[in-house]
């Protein structure tokens, strides 16, 4: 797990929160995470930009990545835990050839989420969840909307090899 990378999407999710809004979150994250450890980070490509949109394409409003490696993941997930604590969030990890989908509206809920993730980044032989909330932790499934575009993600990162 050490020198496997891991990846973090994080999506600001609050209903409350206009694009602006949204981006500003991102920003307030990139600063927080600027003398980390990261290998690469950077906004989220937005598969399907507005027609006539003359820019190389936009970001997703909000979203935003980070590729650390396994070593490092403690150190990200606290930061990430204090950082976020009473946001409205959606957390995607991807790792080890598995992914974790999870949301959280509070800090109890980013609590669970940290130490889900952490679980799931650092016991590769647990079996693999599919798409999870905190609900479903309780051991309740339900389905969450997917990242689009993060597939797309490691390809604009490898481009641009953005770092905060």
């Amino acid at each position: 797990m050490e020198n496997s990378t891991i990846q973090f999407t994080i999506a600001f999710t609050d209903p409350e929160l206009d694009d602006e809004e949204r981006d500003r979150e991102v920003q307030n994250l990139r600063q927080g995470i600027k003398d980390l450890d990261i290998e690469k980070a950077g906004p989220v490509r937005d598969p399907n930009p507005p027609e006539g949109n003359k820019s190389m394409g936009g970001f997703l409003a909000g979203v935003f990545a980070i590729q650390v490696l396994g070593i490092h993941v403690r150190e990200i997930l606290d930061h990430l835990r204090e950082q976020l604590s009473n946001k409205r969030i959606k957390l995607k990890v991807e790792g080890n050839g598995k992914m974790l989908e999870v949301e959280a509206s509070n800090r109890e809920e980013i609590d669970m989420v940290v130490r889900k993730a952490r679980e799931f980044i650092e016991n590769p032989t647990t079996r693999q969840p599919n798409k999870t909330t905190i609900d479903a932790m309780g051991e309740r499934d339900e389905d969450l909307p997917s990242f689009s575009s993060t597939d797309k993600l490691m390809a604009y990162l490898d481009e641009d090899h953005q770092k905060p």
